[in-house]
């Protein structure tokens, strides 16, 4: 598509995967997309044409169609994704020699690169990766500066086993920021789940051994009335039950209370492993402000 649609209107980028992964090409449509793009830019309703563009272009990947993007976007004011954009535009123009497209993206990219801020991070751990405003953009050299557009932005700092760490800070117009990622502290090791399990094993052990005492008892209980006489007479077997049902009775009490007491001591014990699985806090700052981070099991 990237033949026909030449680059008249005006657009911002975003990175395309390449169009031999895309199944769900629609070329038809994509052409009436950028169509619909082209006369919404036109008319001034800049949000509408870049996400028909941006649409556009995921149904039928091309050059013009990213160049298009590139603009709408750069009139949106995302000037690091236009920046981005146009670079990739020119790479794939200069594949084809189409001179014409390289000088529009050469021409773009001047006009923006001094209105960029940058972002460099330096201290970076082995395996650390940065999100930039919740995006990943996987890891960095120290001598990298991310593109990033003018204003407020959050940087998070990752490292598997490690406590994120996250920094704001604020961008203005052909400056570095620098920014030292400290040494990320370890995630805390979750406490032992044995000691409330072992609780929950007891007690359900006790419950069940207080349900068959129970049982015996109700059984006894049973014989030991059938062998007495309504006056209270009972025969030797009858007294023998009675003793049995007794015993049985008794056992099944302690046997509940003790299932009773294990529900109450794992429940504390659960509680209490919740409670310190769940407060990890990690602060951070920057030059726009604080904030903890709590992490953990909820």
């Amino acid at each position: 598509m990237s033949g026909g649609h030449g680059w008249r209107a005006l657009a911002v980028v975003v990175l395309i995967a390449p169009a031999a992964a895309r199944a769900d090409t629609d070329p038809a449509a994509a052409e009436a997309l950028f169509r619909s793009a082209r006369d919404a830019l036109a008319a001034g309703r800049v949000d509408e044409a870049c996400r028909a563009f941006a649409e556009s272009q995921r149904l039928d990947p091309g050059t013009g169609t990213l160049l298009n993007l590139a603009v709408c976007h750069e009139r949106q004011g995302k000037l690091a994704l236009a920046w981005s954009e146009f670079i990739e535009a020119r790479a794939q123009a200069a594949q084809v020699q189409r001179v014409d497209r390289i000088a529009l993206a050469d021409t773009h990219l001047a006009a923006i690169e001094p209105r960029l801020g940058r972002v460099a991070v330096t201290g970076l751990a082995s395996g650390a990766t940065v999100d930039l405003d919740g995006v990943v953009v996987g890891r960095l050299a120290a001598a990298d500066r991310l593109p990033v557009d003018p204003g407020a932005h959050v940087l998070t700092v990752r490292q598997p086993g490690k406590r994120p760490w996250q920094h704001r800070f604020e961008a203005a117009s052909g400056a570095v920021v620098a920014v030292a990622a400290p040494a990320l502290p370890d995630l805390p090791s979750p406490p032992s789940r044995v000691p409330w399990i072992t609780a929950a094993a007891v007690s359900g052990g006790a419950l069940v051994i207080g349900t068959g005492f129970a049982i015996d008892a109700i059984i006894n209980k049973r014989a030991a009335d059938a062998a007495c006489d309504p006056s209270g007479e009972c025969t030797s077997a009858g007294l023998a039950a009675d003793a049995r049902y007794q015993r049985a009775a008794l056992r099944a009490d302690i046997a509940f209370g003790g299932a009773l007491l294990g529900a109450v001591v794992t429940g504390a014990l659960y509680w209490r492993y919740r409670q310190r699985a769940v407060i990890a806090v990690t602060p951070s700052g920057g030059t726009g402000g604080a904030m903890i981070w709590l992490e953990g099991p909820l």
